[in-house]
């Protein structure tokens, strides 16, 4: 016997096998995201003329700022927050 690279035999079939398992995934399309239903706000409403679209709320500072990194924390200090007077 020759000393060689150690060549595999496989069967014809488990080739078709491993030919299908690396092209079927190839076929297969991504999924669709779930539609997100979007409503409208336009003041004035119907019948008049709308001249002024809702968009987002602001409900605190939070929704406005944006939360310090830690470079920032390190060279000025954390932003003492406030909490609403009740």
């Amino acid at each position: 016997m020759k000393a060689g690279l150690g060549r595999i035999v496989l069967s014809p079939l488990l080739w078709i096998f491993i030919l299908a398992l690396l092209i079927l995934p190839a076929c297969s399309t991504a999924a669709k995201p779930a539609e997100q239903k979007v409503e409208f706000m336009f003041w004035p409403p119907a019948p008049d003329v709308p001249h002024i679209q809702f968009l987002t709320s602001i409900s605190s500072t939070a929704d406005v700022t944006q939360k310090q990194d830690r470079l920032s924390n390190f060279l000025y200090g954390e932003d003492a927050t406030s909490e609403p007077a009740v």
